[in-house]
């Protein structure tokens, strides 16, 4: 009998540690970039915690995928949704350590959703079965470590779309541009358009 109740009370313990461990993760979707381009790698916050004070992982890219640097730091911002949030990138010696932190402590806990959004560039080209790594999540309630979900990858892949400055009069001439409603335009304004086939963003 006592036995028994140890038994259960150990397996009580077994699946609260569980609950736990699962009840707040980070994820992200595939992200498609376009070579010599950019692209934002977004990292949302997924569970069932709502006290969530902090967060950080390590970001290890494939070859030929960098961060922008602006004004002397990385280029992130926190989610829309993360008031009072600010986000900092390190440079480790294979990889990048990202941290969300809140600027004081009146500032609210961290809300479901996007979280961080990271800058990405690609070189000239864009390889196949490319992948970044997100690694070592941790999270944190008022100063308190609380782990974080398994390591993940995140896909990376070649953009069908290109950015570029503006379309040629040739192209209107011909009748080559059309909206995204398939539709021929005589005039390009800033949007997304098809010309010879591709999807081209006009800045």
């Amino acid at each position: 009998m006592i036995m028994n109740k140890i038994k259960m009370f150990i397996t009580t313990i077994a699946i609260a540690f569980t609950g736990n461990a699962m009840a707040q993760e980070l994820s992200a979707e595939k992200v498609e970039i376009a070579a010599n381009g950019e692209a934002e790698l977004v990292v949302k916050l997924g569970g069932t915690r709502t006290d969530l004070t902090a967060a950080q992982f390590y970001l290890t890219l494939p070859t030929g995928i960098e961060l922008v640097e602006e004004n002397y730091e990385y280029k992130a911002a926190v989610g829309a949704d993360q008031a009072g949030y600010e986000v900092r990138i390190e440079d480790k010696s294979d990889s990048h350590l990202v941290l969300i932190t809140r600027k004081n402590s009146k500032v609210p806990a961290l809300k479901l959703g996007d979280v961080v959004s990271i800058t990405l560039k690609a070189g000239a080209s864009v390889g196949e079965g490319l992948k970044a790594k997100i690694s070592g999540i941790e999270f944190a309630v008022t100063g308190t470590a609380v782990e974080g979900n398994a390591d993940f990858e995140v896909e990376i892949a070649e953009s069908t779309t290109t950015g570029i400055n503006g379309i040629t009069a040739d192209q209107l001439k011909n009748g080559e541009v059309y909206n995204i409603q398939g539709q021929k335009v005589n005039a390009a304004n800033k949007g997304v358009y098809v010309v010879n086939g591709k999807k081209v963003v006009v800045k």
